[in-house]
């Protein structure tokens, strides 16, 4: 059992920003989706997209959406 102290200091990995876009990609929303929901352009979802998986070392959506899930952030 992960402890929450450790979960704590996962989350820091992504801003903000790359937080409320991982949490709405584990949510299974698309990038289009997504910057209509947060009134942002596609190109600047799919920017914070590829900045998430390089800080998390995810491949893709996919992933990322599991490695949120699994490290308790999901919603």
């Amino acid at each position: 059992v992960r402890s929450l102290q450790g979960v704590l200091e996962m989350k820091p990995i992504l801003t903000p920003r790359q937080q409320e876009i991982a949490s709405l990609i584990a949510k299974g929303l698309t990038n289009k989706e997504i910057a209509l929901r947060l009134n942002l352009r596609n190109g600047y979802v799919a920017n914070q997209l590829h900045a998430a998986y390089d800080a998390t070392g995810m491949g893709n959506r996919v992933e990322l959406a599991s490695w949120w899930r699994e490290h308790g952030f999901s919603e």
